[in-house]
């Protein structure tokens, strides 16, 4: 048996323990591994960078300076932040999604994340007024189950998500077809697809 095949069975065997017993799984995948960039890291990245450098030349300027002790010891934090934005927080979203898992059902959006703990994120399809898609160059696409804010991209935490993130399958492969299996689980005409360019 291919490990593809064993990957697979696993998927299934990890997300039939969500399933209701009515319920029918449609599709399991996982998102794309590796440093991945949104839409938002066109103003994240700018941001982080001037974060860490006003840090550092803080710090180093205090060194330099002879000041207290404390003055020296208040930059530090400031300085790890700006590590953690700028380069940590790729790092840590490549390891949720290796450690993250998407199943699609008849009824439901199941995303299932083992880092740190198991966690279960469920959409209720049926329910849900708005669906979106962004295709990425590389072909892969993310799926959006809810409505966006401006705001929903500016995560700067575990897995890229913030107070304002919606439910999402991110970086998958045939992200059109899974789409239209979740529109017609959703049942309404509502959803709505946009493709853009660049990685988002």
């Amino acid at each position: 048996m291919s490990e593809d095949v064993v990957a697979v069975e696993a998927a299934r065997s990890e997300l039939s323990r969500e399933l209701l017993s009515d319920e029918r799984l449609v599709w399991s995948g996982r998102p794309r591994g590796g440093i991945r960039l949104r839409a938002a890291d066109a103003f994240l990245v700018p941001f982080t960078f001037l974060w860490a450098g006003f840090a550092m030349f803080w710090e180093l300027e205090v060194s330099k300076s002879g000041a207290p002790t404390l003055f020296v010891v208040w930059g530090i934090p400031f300085i790890l932040v700006g590590l953690y934005i700028t380069v940590g927080r790729f790092l840590v979203d490549a390891v949720v999604r290796r450690h993250t898992l998407y199943g699609l059902t008849d009824q439901r959006a199941l995303i299932v994340t083992t880092f740190g703990g198991r966690k279960v994120q469920v959409v209720n399809l049926p329910r849900l007024a708005e669906l979106t898609l962004v295709e990425h160059r590389d072909q892969s696409g993310t799926i959006s189950f809810g409505p966006s804010t401006p705001w929903a991209g500016l995560g700067l935490g575990f897995g890229r998500s913030g107070p304002y993130a919606i439910p999402q399958f991110q970086f998958i492969e045939q992200p059109r077809a899974v789409f239209e299996k979740a529109r017609a689980a959703q049942g309404s005409p509502n959803a709505r697809a946009r493709a853009i360019g660049p990685p988002p």
